[in-house]
């Protein structure tokens, strides 16, 4: 009798940088697998395919893949742009197919609140892929911080520096909203994650280049409390 385990297979929205890492970090995991690749077209798909995730099944337009039940996935990767989000992970929960979102979930509040109560109505597995909230450096530090080791945490600071241009591909300084947006995302999520209580201070120092030689910083400042969090 075989005792080989049936590979978990993952289906794909989008050709872009990070589906492309995605796929790759899929490769390094036994038992996983990518099954079916969605594009805005099925050349881009099939690119992607022979590049990223052979033997994989390519779709133009991601409908196509959502209607298609051949590729047998069991869940399915949202990587596509942020503003799309929230009617792709519709789209999916109302197929009952597990789902896990590259970040931004959404780009509101309101619509974040409105695919989680869809999958909680639906009991669809929906998750925000914020791969620093898988860390084992995050797990420790939210067991310290949770367990009162370190005392009552009052303020909590984060550094980081982006290279715009190699990055995020930034070539103007107009567009430094996107470094911004970029990482206060990761470090928002890391405290929620981390600290497990409100009230205290959260400050962000970003520091960043782009290829037009514009060179700048910001900080963000934020205090969690049960309204905002």
């Amino acid at each position: 009798r075989s005792t080989r385990m049936v590979p978990f297979r993952w289906a794909i929205t989008s050709a872009g940088k990070i589906a492309a890492d995605f796929a790759h970090a899929v490769r390094q995991l036994e038992g996983h697998e990518v099954v079916a690749v969605a594009a805005r077209s099925e050349a881009a798909a099939r690119e992607f395919c022979a590049r990223h995730a052979r033997g994989a099944a390519a779709y133009g337009g991601y409908e196509a893949m959502f209607r298609c039940d051949r590729h047998g996935a069991d869940a399915c990767y949202v990587a596509t742009r942020p503003d799309s989000h929230r009617a792709l992970c519709e789209r999916l929960i109302a197929r009952r197919v597990p789902t896990l979102c590259e970040k931004p979930l959404a780009t509101s509040v309101d619509d974040v609140a409105a695919l989680y109560a869809a999958a909680a109505a639906s009991r669809t597995f929906l998750m925000e892929g914020v791969w620093t909230r898988c860390f084992p450096a995050t797990a420790k530090a939210r067991e310290l911080l949770r367990g009162g080791a370190r005392g009552l945490l009052v303020l909590s600071t984060a550094d980081e520096a982006v290279d715009g241009l190699a990055e995020l591909r930034v070539d103007r300084a107009e567009n430094l909203q996107r470094i911004r947006a970029f990482s206060s995302g990761h470090f928002a999520q890391w405290r929620c994650r981390t600290h497990g209580f409100f009230g205290a201070q959260h400050d962000a120092d970003l520091q960043w280049r782009c290829a037009d030689g514009v060179r700048g910083s910001a900080r963000n400042l934020c205090r969690s409390d049960r309204k905002s969090w």
